[in-house]
Parts: C-alpha cells; sequence; structure tokens
C-alpha cells in the first residue's frame, strides 16, 4: 500500500527518468559507442575481406567483435563507477539487456563456427545482422524505456 497520490507518483515516476537520463549522459555512452562501433566496424571489415578476397577465413574476425568489447567495457565501467550513483531498476534491467546482446553475440560466433566446422554450412552472413539489427533494437528499446529520442531514432 502506497501513500503517494497520483501526482507524486508521477513525479516520482519523472525524477527517476531524468536520474537514468543524467547518467546515461555522464557514463552509459561510451560503453554503447564502443560496442556500436566495434560492432559496425568489424562487420564492415568481414564484409569487405569477404567481398575483395572472397576467403571465409575474414569471419574469424567477428570473434573480434566480443573480444575488443569485453575488455574495454570493464575499463570504462570501472572509471565511471565513481561519477553514476545510485542503481535504479532501470539501470539493472537496461543492463542485463545489454548482457544477453553481448552473450548473443558471442553465442552466434560459436554457433557460426560450429556450422562452418562440423556441417560445413557457411553461415556467417547471419553475423551482419547483428550489429544492424540486433544491436539497433536494443538501442531503441533503451531509449523508449529512458525517453531519450535520440535512442529510439538511432536505433
Amino acid at each position: 500500500m502506497s501513500n503517494l497520490s497520483s501526482s507524486d507518483a508521477l513525479n516520482v515516476m519523472a525524477q527517476t527518468i531524468a536520474d537514468n537520463r543524467r547518467r546515461l549522459g555522464l557514463c552509459s555512452g561510451s560503453t554503447m559507442l564502443v560496442w556500436g562501433y566495434t560492432c559496425v566496424a568489424v562487420s564492415l571489415l568481414v564484409w569487405g575481406g569477404l567481398v575483395v578476397f572472397k576467403h571465409p577465413a575474414f569471419n574469424f574476425l567477428f570473434f573480434l567483435i566480443w573480444i575488443i568489447g569485453g575488455t574495454v567495457t570493464p575499463h570504462l565501467l570501472r572509471r565511471q563507477r565513481e561519477q553514476r550513483g545510485a542503481v535504479t531498476t532501470i539501470d539493472n534491467i537496461l543492463s542485463r539487456c545489454w548482457a544477453v546482446i553481448a552473450w548473443a553475440a558471442i553465442l552466434l560466433t560459436f554457433a557460426c563456427l560450429g556450422l562452418m566446422l562440423f556441417a560445413g554450412k557457411d553461415a556467417w552472413e547471419v553475423m551482419l545482422l547483428y550489429p544492424f539489427v540486433i544491436v539497433g533494437l536494443m538501442l531503441t528499446v533503451q531509449g523508449i524505456a529512458l525517453q531519450e529520442r535520440w535512442c529510439t531514432t538511432g536505433g
């Protein structure tokens, strides 16, 4: 049971969204940029290598997405922890959603590798969907949750 009036409840929700926007501006943007630029750069590198050299070994470069992102992200987060303040439910939800996206990259990479090595199927083109579709959808979800137009539009 809550003793808040409806206007007080709306004010609390508005303040929570404003706090999350502020934290996004302080901290999370650089992490999203690292992962986003890494995904796009590696995908373009793989695509260019496949088009120019027509050699499937370029597909192994997809491992760079989670290697680069996985090594740079902890350093960024460690530096930003002091600036963040209290962690809210929205922070936890968005953090877990991005963790799912990161694990999806790892699993998709190993699935493509397994199909290539054990079934002789070339499924690496599916990895091109990852940065352009899956990451974009997650960015849109984050924009909707934080009511940030640039996230929603950019995704």
